[in-house]
């Protein structure tokens, strides 16, 4: 069975106690023996460059084991089905010619966790120190409106430039619309005129437009209740500035994250998880490993899902990894983490 080409800089540890991973994206190729490449850390920045750092946020869930749910509620006050997992993507972005910031390739580090907020927000800031992004670089964060999002910015990243992500703004202005003219054409139109107008002028225009509709009691306060939202997160939707300065307003990055590497790998028909085994599983999907010290790999032996991996077809080569970085562990070629 041939091996993986595995880069060093992409194992990170996992502090079990904590549930986090921390994590890179890295390509797998077939080999016709199982050894193990190093290479560099996630794609730097070249000196000089206009670079920017874009951290993005998201939650999503899990399908648990029974065991795991005991005393927690699902929605509406039912059975829950499984536990939120929180996501978080940073990554560095150049300046182009045209004056807007792209990603760089190769550039990401991906953090999830099931711990709380303030665990998991201090994991973000060590994998933003991770990607060296160079003294005094512009911090972004585009995320939705979901209030333990942005507690974490306002404790742990004050200085950062606070963005909602203009496709779950759009979501909102849409049900406004929707309340103020009722469902059809009508709606529909005042929402694509109303969208584009917010996405070149930003959401003041937005706001004074409604305000100023004219209707019974009851829909004005409806139309109040909902343009609530728009004015709680009034700074983080100057759409008009951030485009000007080729800031990114969406959150694809980390809305993908959410699906291609959490959801398609751990909502498979039947599955249902324990925290570690969801943790363990995600190692492997991010192609990273629980290793960074003697400790950590006792801790990884003793939570290795052999039925995942060959369920998974790397069995041979995950075993042989391992087994290479005991080796290091050994020859003291491992720090913490």
């Amino acid at each position: 069975m041939g091996g993986l080409v595995v880069h060093e800089d992409r194992l990170h540890a996992v502090e079990p106690d904590r549930k986090i991973v921390v994590g890179t994206f890295m390509r797998l190729e077939p080999l016709a023996k199982p050894e193990y490449e190093s290479a560099s850390t996630p794609s730097p920045a070249e000196p000089g460059r206009d670079v920017i750092v874009c951290l993005q946020m998201d939650m999503t869930g899990v399908r648990m084991l029974k065991r795991y749910l005991k005393g927690a509620r699902g929605r509406g006050g039912g059975d829950p089905k499984g536990s939120q997992i929180k996501c978080g993507t940073l990554f560095l972005m150049e300046r182009d010619a045209e004056g807007r910031y792209r990603r760089i390739s190769g550039s990401a580090v991906h953090v999830t966790s099931f711990c709380a907020p303030v665990s998991f927000s201090d994991a973000l800031d060590k994998a933003r120190q991770k990607l060296a992004a160079p003294h005094g670089a512009t911090l972004v964060v585009v995320a939705d409106g979901a209030e333990w999002i942005w507690n974490i910015v306002s404790d742990r990243f004050k200085e950062a430039f606070s963005i909602i992500d203009f496709w779950h703004a759009a979501d909102r202005l849409h049900d406004l619309c929707e309340f103020a003219l009722g469902k059809g054409d009508a709606a529909q139109a005042l929402f694509k005129e109303w969208r584009k107008k917010m996405k070149v002028y930003g959401v003041d225009c937005v706001i004074r437009h409604f305000e100023g509709m004219e209707g019974s009691r009851r829909k004005l306060k409806g139309v109040a209740k909902r343009l609530a939202y728009f004015k709680r997160y009034r700074g983080q939707m100057q759409y008009r500035r951030f485009r000007r300065e080729g800031w990114p307003i969406g959150s694809g990055a980390v809305e993908g994250a959410c699906k291609s590497l959490i959801k398609q790998r751990t909502n498979l028909s039947g599955q249902r998880w324990s925290p570690d085994g969801a943790l363990d599983v995600l190692c492997y999907k991010y192609d990273c490993i629980k290793i960074g010290s003697v400790i950590g790999v006792i801790w990884a032996i003793k939570n290795f899902n052999l039925y995942q991996l060959m369920t998974g077809g790397i069995y041979g080569s995950a075993m042989a990894l391992l087994c290479s970085h005991i080796e290091k562990v050994k020859r003291g070629q491992y720090s913490e983490f």
